[in-house]
């Protein structure tokens, strides 16, 4: 989710890490929903699924693509005292898997298509497992955010621990993709 807050210093989510320490958390919960979509790769007699699976994919030059969307609420409630607290959380991810549905008559080629598809779920996975890491750690440092004397803050500190989150899932991902094992992934046919 792309929000108005600039990313945070390390500086500032260390010293609210520290307040937090003496806060009362907010409940939190994250609340997932997880999608898979598919693309059509026919294949004809004769014809080589590996050479068609990228040129068919919608998300090319990959053959597969995870797509994250995290949202979050906070509900803030101002104390006798003045100040303003996060009573209550809540981040949503969406995620949606993209992958091919290769379609070939020729048993020998639907099994490697097979063990490649297999291979490619399980990369993505990877990438679902980073946007879920990344979805709890929002959800966990929005509910220890420390109370402040204006409730405009309390979103612009939510805001910047979100985008905080997200730029480093996105980096994750890019490493996930740059690992050797995406090199498995790619030559799991053979």
């Amino acid at each position: 989710m792309q929000h108005w807050c600039s990313r945070v210093s390390k500086v500032t989510i260390l010293s609210f890490a520290l307040l937090a320490v003496h806060c009362t958390a907010a409940h939190a919960s994250v609340s997932e929903q997880l999608k898979f979509d598919y693309y059509r790769v026919e294949v004809s007699a004769g014809e080589s699924w590996q050479d068609k699976v990228i040129p068919a994919s919608p998300v090319n030059p990959y053959a597969g693509y995870t797509t994250p969307d995290v949202k979050w609420e906070i509900d803030t409630t101002a104390q006798p005292d003045g100040r303003c607290t996060i009573t209550n959380v809540r981040v949503e991810l969406g995620l949606t898997v993209l992958l091919p549905r290769i379609e070939t008559t020729d048993a020998e080629a639907s099994a490697q298509a097979s063990r490649y598809y297999e291979a490619l779920k399980e990369h993505e996975m990877g990438h679902v497992e980073i946007w879920r890491k990344a979805a709890a750690a929002i959800d966990s440092q929005l509910a220890t955010i420390p109370p402040s004397a204006d409730c405009n803050k309390l979103y612009i500190y939510a805001g910047e621990y979100s985008d905080h989150y997200q730029l480093m899932a996105s980096e994750q991902d890019r490493a996930h993709d740059n690992a050797d094992e995406y090199s498995r992934v790619q030559n799991s046919w053979k």
